[in-house]
């Protein structure tokens, strides 16, 4: 138990674990479609929800199509988002820098902990505002051509 308590306090264990997350979110990500079709063969109510899932997100792509500033707008948002996310990340990584500084590690390791959680809600949203605005984009192309 000592040792477990050890290897949980050191940072590069903390930092390992967020990449391996990374890595592992990414293959999990190319995955999905896979095993979302795999999951339809077998359940009529998987299917029925997953395409009630598709027309809402159909509706919303055209909703952007129609205005390629909006387009633009998506865009610039996801940077946006990607710049919080890595400013974030940054701040994470120098909080872990100075980890040495703190007496009471155990509480300053939940913040951390806490904080790392926390800076890739931007990061997931960005990710899906690249993908609709690039939904949108060719679907504006293709009807204005």
């Amino acid at each position: 138990m000592d040792k477990l308590k050890e290897i949980i306090q050191d940072p590069t264990w903390w930092i390992t674990v967020v990449f391996a997350g990374l890595i592992i979110s990414t293959i999990a990500g190319f995955l999905k479609d896979f095993i979302s079709r795999f999951i339809a063969t077998f359940s009529t109510k998987y299917r029925i929800w997953k395409n009630k899932k598709e027309v809402e997100y159909n509706r919303h792509v055209e909703s952007i199509a129609k205005d390629f500033g909006f387009i633009i707008y998506m865009r610039i948002q996801a940077l946006a988002l990607l710049v919080i996310w890595a400013s974030l990340f940054i701040m994470m990584m120098i909080s872990y820098s100075l980890w040495e500084l703190f007496e009471q590690k155990n509480v300053y390791l939940v913040g951390v902990i806490t904080f790392g959680l926390f800076s890739f809600l931007p990061y997931i949203q960005s990710i899906r505002k690249v993908t609709l605005s690039g939904k949108a984009k060719s679907l504006y192309e293709k009807n204005n051509p």
